[in-house]
């Protein structure tokens, strides 16, 4: 159900995985290896959800300002992408507070170094949370040169 989060749980170390948008959950046994004990939580309601909102994109200069909200911290992915979906521009991954506006100004330039043609184009913002959380956010803008 949409309001029950199951949470995988490492007792030896206390680590927490949102199941819903993680596929799997690594550790390390030692060079000996060990026994490791799981428990999964099923929570309801009160549990942080991480949520991306105020999402925009305005053109800019030949390029776009991109701004978000997030609900919990977590590491932000931003793509730019062409109207028929490809990859134009790929930012580094970078960690982003909960509750502060955050902005990410592309310059117009793809990621082989040329200025791209005027056109629509797409942002993908996409947000993991420590816990396993995800959550994308798609916005159309246009390039005017």
């Amino acid at each position: 159900p949409e309001d029950i989060k199951l949470i995988l749980v490492d007792n030896e170390t206390g680590r927490e995985t949102y199941m819903r948008t993680s596929s799997r959950y690594q550790f390390n046994s030692g060079p000996d290896g060990c026994m490791r004990h799981l428990t999964i939580r099923a929570d309801s309601g009160g549990s942080q959800v991480l949520a991306l909102s105020g999402v925009a994109a305005q053109s800019v200069g030949g390029g776009a300002a991109i701004s978000y909200t997030l609900s919990t911290s977590a590491e932000v992915t931003v793509e730019i992408r062409n109207i028929a979906g490809r990859l134009v521009r790929a930012f580094a991954p970078r960690q982003a507070e909960s509750g502060v506006q955050q902005t990410t100004v592309w310059n117009g330039v793809s990621n082989y170094g040329g200025a791209v043609p005027s056109g629509r184009y797409l942002v993908r913002l996409t947000a993991r949370a420590d816990s396993g959380q995800t959550v994308q956010a798609i916005r159309p803008f246009n390039v005017a040169r």
